[in-house]
């Protein structure tokens, strides 16, 4: 059974280089995602002042959502993240699942 999910993909550190990156091998890993339109926004309580390049997306897979989330992971390591690059406020990129299915895992506001 194919379920429907949204994601929100995000950069602040060579943003356009990297949401390019992170676009391609997700569009290898889920054929059937459409794409929204890519949005410059202000940090909020963020200690990097500079600005994000978001991205949301949908998609339906049959993938379990722990797969769909470790795919999430290793993409942001492809595009460079490391796991201490957050507290200096560094994001290369970061992919949060925000629904899958019926459950609403997180709220994005543009």
């Amino acid at each position: 059974m194919k379920v429907h999910c949204t994601l929100c993909l995000g950069s602040n550190t060579e943003a356009e280089r990297n949401i390019e990156m992170a676009y391609k091998l997700l569009n290898n890993s889920l054929p059937n995602i459409n794409w929204g339109k890519a949005r410059w926004t202000k940090p909020v309580d963020f200690p990097n002042p500079a600005l994000f390049l978001n991205q949301t997306a949908e998609f339906y897979t049959t993938k379990r959502m722990d797969e769909i989330k470790l795919l999430f992971k290793e993409i942001e390591r492809k595009c460079g993240r490391l796991p201490e690059d957050k507290s200096q406020g560094i994001v290369l990129m970061d992919i949060d699942l925000l629904s899958y299915g019926e459950l609403k895992l997180k709220e994005v506001v543009f």
